[in-house]
């Protein structure tokens, strides 16, 4: 179906940080999201299935999965679609023409880029080595040991609630489990409602109400 899209910048990626199936992606899947996702992320889903780079750093995702998730930080006011996600549980999603970074945490949805630079961020702004990210990641993989598709690293206590985020405090977590457990801490602690929306070129903060 998408055998005519150049998946370079996924190759790339692929080279750079290696690359493991853990997950097929349905015909179904492909329909639904027609016209709502770039085409290289449809052409990885259906050539190559949901995979994981860097050590389990970065993992693609099947929105889907991840749709209650996004609506227990934001209500149903922003629909995003979830199409990654790092082992620390940061989210990459898409809202309307715009990419997001969803970073449970601090219960906050920051906008990062157009959607048109898509294909230049898949090759070298998923993973990036220079990072605080990566080297978080690093420690906690030296320490914990490689993640399964449904785990993640997370703080414990989370920061919310006085944690640090602190490699002593970093354990392996069931990852959904973890996150609507951030949802619902976070979203109290930021406000009465749920998480924000930031967007740098707009209001600083966006209520989810």
């Amino acid at each position: 179906m998408y055998e005519h899209v150049d998946l370079f910048d996924y190759e790339r990626l692929c080279n750079k940080h290696g690359s493991q199936k853990y997950a097929d992606v349905t015909l179904e899947t492909l329909e639904k999201y027609q016209g709502k996702v770039p085409e290289l992320l449809l052409a990885i889903w259906e050539r190559h299935g949901l995979t994981s780079h860097g050590q389990g750093e970065l993992w693609f995702t099947n929105p889907d999965d991840f749709t209650d998730i996004v609506q227990a930080f934001f209500g149903d006011q922003y629909s995003f679609i979830v199409y990654a996600r790092t082992s620390f549980g940061r989210l990459w999603a898409i809202l309307d023409d715009r990419l997001y970074t969803i970073h449970p945490q601090i219960a906050r949805a920051i906008y990062g880029h157009k959607l048109e630079v898509f294909d230049t961020l898949m090759s070298s702004g998923l993973v990036s080595t220079s990072s605080d990210f990566h080297t978080e990641h690093l420690k906690a993989l030296k320490k914990l040991g490689p993640l399964k598709a449904d785990q993640m690293y997370g703080y414990v206590p989370v920061l919310a609630l006085g944690g640090n985020g602190s490699l002593k405090e970093t354990k392996i977590v069931q990852m959904r489990e973890y996150l609507f457990m951030v949802a619902d801490i976070t979203t109290s602690a930021v406000r009465e409602g749920g998480a924000k929306l930031y967007n740098p070129d707009g209001p600083s903060a966006v209520s989810t109400d």
